[in-house]
């Protein structure tokens, strides 16, 4: 059972079209999916709305590659929703709603970021510390 029916799909599918819904997928060598992520861009902020695996830990190759590009390309949030200790220790942090609407505020802005987004080969996934966030560089 699966909370993404048909309305949710022609709704992320619009978004999509608008050049605001991303995914990040993670292929095997014999081209299965075996895990990702989607979520919606807006401005320099990033909303994560579903991650899954097929094969253990391959969503969270996903999402290193998700946030060092985010940080690369000067995304200020990326949204997960819901504080688990998971995402604790992807390097997510607690802040305040006033804070939240703050940084919509200031980094929302519809124009921006709509483009299709290409993996920047010049990044290295392995420099991404979730820990250190914005003080780590994936740059190689």
């Amino acid at each position: 059972m699966t909370w993404i029916k048909e309305d949710i799909i022609k709704a992320y599918y619009s978004l999509y079209k608008k050049g605001y819904v991303h995914s990040i997928e993670v292929w095997d060598n014999d081209d299965n999916l075996i895990g990702g992520l989607y979520g919606v861009a807006i401005g320099h902020i990033f909303f994560t709305e579903s991650m899954f695996s097929k094969r253990p830990h391959a969503s969270k190759i996903a999402l290193a590659y998700l946030n060092c590009h985010l940080q690369a390309w000067g995304y200020i949030v990326n949204d997960v929703k819901r504080y688990t200790e998971f995402w604790k220790n992807q390097g997510a942090r607690l802040i305040s709603r006033s804070e939240f609407i703050l940084l919509l505020r200031e980094h929302i802005d519809t124009q921006k970021n709509r483009i299709p987004w290409k993996l920047d080969e010049t990044l290295n996934i392995g420099f991404w510390d979730p820990i250190k966030g914005k003080k780590s560089n994936c740059f190689v």
